[in-house]
């Protein structure tokens, strides 16, 4: 799980909300340990799973390949844009609008556009 650190995040909370859903998807009882990571060019978690049945004995897990190449990641994504309060999904959007002002023509380019599409005619 990674993302651009913020100074109002709790990655412990983000952390414990994500082995939470974890759980919820693998219809699992979890333990689990998480660790922090601020060591590099980005915050990020490690979360290190095991399932546990009713009684105590260790559950040998059997998921999805799909879950563990794209769902956990998806996962992690939707829980942190949660806790940085939607920042990510208003960026995203800010950028594409920016885009799409940078792309329309000025003035003067509009007027040279017309006038080659209407030297056709």
């Amino acid at each position: 799980m990674s993302a651009v650190p913020e100074p109002s995040t709790n990655w412990s909370n983000t952390g414990r909300r994500t082995a939470r859903a974890f759980s919820k998807d693998l219809e699992s009882r979890l333990d689990w340990i998480a660790v922090d990571h601020r060591n590099t060019g980005h915050a990020h978690t490690h979360i290190i799973v095991r399932g546990v049945l009713d009684d105590g004995r260790i559950l040998i897990l059997n998921i999805a390949g799909d879950y563990i190449a794209h769902g956990i990641r998806h996962r992690a994504s939707e829980l942190v844009t949660l806790e940085l309060d939607h920042q990510g999904e208003i960026e995203l959007q800010t950028k594409a609008e920016e885009r799409g002002r940078s792309r329309a023509m000025d003035p003067a380019r509009q007027d040279v556009a017309d006038r080659a599409a209407g030297a056709g005619d």
